[in-house]
């Protein structure tokens, strides 16, 4: 019997005592006897260190100390304090005639009485009760603590939501209302009696009901990016809102429901379709201000067409055909700002190749090759009619006395966008032919409305102009590209 209870005992064993004798003959009494019970020698001073892992693991505990000439109050002093559930007994020699006495300090002292086996068995039981109340003891702390602080987080997690802007509602697993704070009340027009326990679909529209069961299921794999949808009031009136969610778990990390927050957008959308409404009668209102603005051209240019031809004098009508290019040349701006996507730029390449395309017509010029090259920019609205007159200037210029007596010839316009790392960017324009040139110090001839509009084109466009040497006629000009391109 008695080696059945050493086979099954277990715990741990404190010695506290400075007798090594003492020590030694407890060492040779359970050490060879209990083979799953730990026995330990400790200082009093090292006890808080061996008593922490032993107390934290509900290890049962039992301490031995000294009966004779041993003053360990403080030991045990210290012992109850670090542990509680410990079982402390006075313990004399096992090794003399009186048979290793045991008396248990508790409420009252106790005297164990049978053979030392049996006794330390006692004891083992007592500690292991304890240490069995302590864990319990600990456990239902925890618990309560725990709950505690469900309680807590619940109480400010429903503050938080109670006082909310934003509408918040919870759903169980079924997909069932749970909650729903104030501001989904009022967003809603129902009550929470109205809504607990009901289907989320409940506030969809007939018609939007699948978009929601889609949305729902998407959630459910964990999207939580922001969408738009409307939802029924009460009263039956539509509701947009933004929501957002994202599934609550328990302690487990198992999915029991899933959180919505909804924002109320309807006042917001309305406004963003009155300013999209806005924006689209400007869109209107400018394409039909181009529209008109090409069409009074047209007109003013019909007026001149009709006095042309009442003109005799070849130098009057010639005139008057220079007058008719630069109303087509700023009609072409206006042509392609009401065909162009944001109504304030057009592409430069369309526009150029548009006035050479006039210039060609109204010269007769088929015997002469014009190329067009221009890099993809935009000329702005304020400044690119500006630019369109400059090229027709030039052009005009090169088709009337670049090549007499009407023989073949080639004229070139190229427009490209400089943008060095070191210096601001440029636009560079440049008018080529290879007739006859300059003939008055390699400037460009004559003192003609052409001409003077030319150079007053291009100080007002913050521009240069440079007359490169034969052969032909080579005028490049450099404009800063903010006043030019956007």
């Amino acid at each position: 019997m008695t080696a059945g209870v050493a086979q099954m005992a277990q715990g741990t064993v404190l010695l506290l005592g400075t007798d090594p004798a003492w020590q030694a003959s407890w060492h040779q009494a359970l050490a060879g006897s209990w083979p799953r019970l730990q026995v330990m020698t400790v200082e009093t001073d090292a006890l808080p260190v061996h008593l922490a892992p032993l107390v934290a693991a509900g290890t049962p505990l039992v301490s031995l100390v000294c009966a004779e000439g041993e003053a360990c109050e403080a030991a045990v002093g210290l012992l109850r304090r670090a542990a509680p559930a410990a079982v402390v007994a006075l313990a004399s020699d096992p090794g003399e005639p009186a048979g290793a006495d045991l008396l248990c300090i508790a409420d009252d002292l106790v005297r164990l009485d049978g053979d030392t086996a049996l006794r330390v068995a006692a004891l083992l039981r007592r500690a292991q009760e304890r240490a069995d109340t302590e864990r319990s003891r600990r456990d239902r702390e925890a618990l309560r603590r725990q709950g505690e602080e469900r309680d807590l987080a619940a109480r400010r997690y429903e503050g938080i939501a109670e006082h909310a802007e934003q509408a918040i509602l919870t759903f169980d697993r079924e997909d069932r209302i749970d909650y729903l704070n104030p501001a989904m009340v009022a967003l809603s027009g129902y009550t929470v009696e109205e809504l607990a326990g009901q289907p989320c679909v409940v506030l969809f529209f007939e018609d939007d009901r699948e978009a929601a069961l889609t949305r729902l299921a998407a959630r459910k794999r964990g999207w939580r990016a922001k969408s738009q949808f409307r939802i029924r009031r009460r009263d039956g009136a539509a509701v947009w809102v933004e929501g957002t969610g994202a599934p609550m778990r328990d302690g487990r990390g198992r999915v029991i429901g899933r959180l919505s927050m909804l924002t109320d957008i309807t006042d917001r959308r309305a406004h963003d379709h009155r300013v999209r409404q806005a924006l689209a009668d400007r869109e209107t209102l400018l394409r039909e201000v181009h529209h008109r603005v090409r069409n009074n051209f047209q007109i003013i240019s019909s007026l001149f067409n009709l006095q042309f031809h009442d003109l005799e004098q070849a130098d009057l009508r010639g005139r008057i055909r220079d007058t008719q290019n630069r109303i087509a040349t700023m009609a072409l701006l206006h042509a392609l700002l009401y065909q162009s996507d944001d109504l304030a730029t057009a592409r430069a390449d369309q526009y150029l190749a548009r006035i050479v395309d006039v210039l060609v017509r109204s010269y007769d010029a088929g015997h002469i090759t014009v190329s067009v090259e221009a890099d993809p920019v935009r000329l702005c609205t304020d400044n690119g009619m500006r630019f369109g007159l400059i090229v027709n200037e030039l052009v005009s210029n090169a088709f009337k006395h670049a090549f007499p007596g009407r023989g073949p010839g080639q004229v070139h316009v190229r427009l490209r966008f400089l943008g060095p790392a070191d210096a601001s960017p440029e636009v560079t324009l440049e008018v080529a032919d290879n007739g006859i040139g300059f003939v008055e110090d390699g400037a460009p001839t004559g003192r003609g409305l052409g001409l003077q509009l030319v150079r007053d084109m291009v100080g007002q466009l913050e521009g240069r102009v440079d007359v490169l040497p034969p052969p032909g006629a080579i005028v490049r000009m450099s404009f800063p590209a903010d006043r030019v391109i956007r």
